[in-house]
């Protein structure tokens, strides 16, 4: 094979494993479902989802844009560790009510840069329900995960 196929080749086989997994972010199989106007944008993993009779479970990530990424900060610093500086997504579990459209958070943990937990937030899963306010990030994912 002459080294001009041979590089074609490879360029070819690159392209292939770079549009594999250029949708599969994290490992997980995530859809957007949000965006705010400073580039925050929201995922649920779709491979996540576990439906009961009414309640859906679901992870979600969010990529924080800059403006959310310096208000998550400032709130963060309130007695939290240091370092937040560095902040650049957070997972959380969460379930939702699709009947009675309310949900709670299980458990919300922020991540940096490197891909390394920061810290988690203490949430207990008999967690308060919160009604879903219409038009919301969480009206979003209900709408995307409640069938």
């Amino acid at each position: 094979m002459s080294s001009r196929k041979y590089i074609w080749l490879v360029l070819f086989m690159v392209g292939m494993i770079v549009s594999v997994y250029s949708n599969n972010v994290w490992g997980e199989n995530l859809v957007k479902y949000f965006e705010t106007n400073d580039g925050t944008v929201s995922y649920y993993d779709k491979d996540s989802v576990k439906q009961t009779s009414k309640i859906v479970k679901v992870w979600f990530t969010i990529v924080y844009g800059d403006s959310d990424k310096k208000d998550t900060i400032e709130n963060l610093r309130n007695g939290s560790p240091q370092g937040f500086e560095k902040l650049s997504y957070s997972k959380s579990l969460s379930e939702i009510d699709c009947k009675e459209e309310i949900r709670r958070t299980i458990t919300f943990t922020y991540y940096d840069s490197d891909g390394r937990p920061m810290f988690t937030l203490p949430y207990d899963i008999s967690g308060d329900w919160q009604y879903i306010v219409p038009e919301s990030m969480s009206d979003k994912l209900k709408r995307s995960v409640c069938r």
